[in-house]
């Protein structure tokens, strides 16, 4: 990653329109929320280009870009982990057992699935 604009390691999180024209010596204001993706993560520097699509004409496109803005990225995760298990002290084989347990999350985020398999029961003999 560099701090060079327009370039192909720059990653696009948005682009939005502004409808009206601009007079002269006049300016607008923008605010927008924007998704990070979760793999990005580290230094990187963000700009904002307008007219990214070189519809107006314009004395300079040179100048379409802003400085670049230092963000650092971190990524909370989620970290699940098995706390309880309950199981019969004894049991037949070929007879069905009911297993009981618990998973927590100690992550610091959320998941980032509705969906949660659990893989295996595994039985070790002793």
């Amino acid at each position: 990653m560099d701090d060079v604009v327009g370039n192909s390691d720059d990653h696009v999180l948005g682009s939005f329109s502004y409808n009206g024209a601009v007079v002269s010596g006049a300016s607008y204001t923008r605010s927008e929320s924007v998704s990070l993706p979760f793999d990005m993560v580290g230094a990187y520097s963000l700009f904002v280009v307008t007219d990214s699509g070189q519809r107006v004409y314009e004395s300079s496109d040179g100048n379409n870009a802003s400085p670049t803005s230092a963000i650092d990225i971190s990524r909370e995760t989620p970290d699940l982990q098995v706390e309880i298990v309950e199981i019969p002290s004894a049991a037949t084989a070929g007879d069905a057992v009911v297993v009981n347990w618990i998973v927590r999350n100690d992550g610091s985020n959320r998941t980032n699935s509705n969906y949660c398999r659990t893989y295996a029961l595994t039985l070790l003999e002793n």
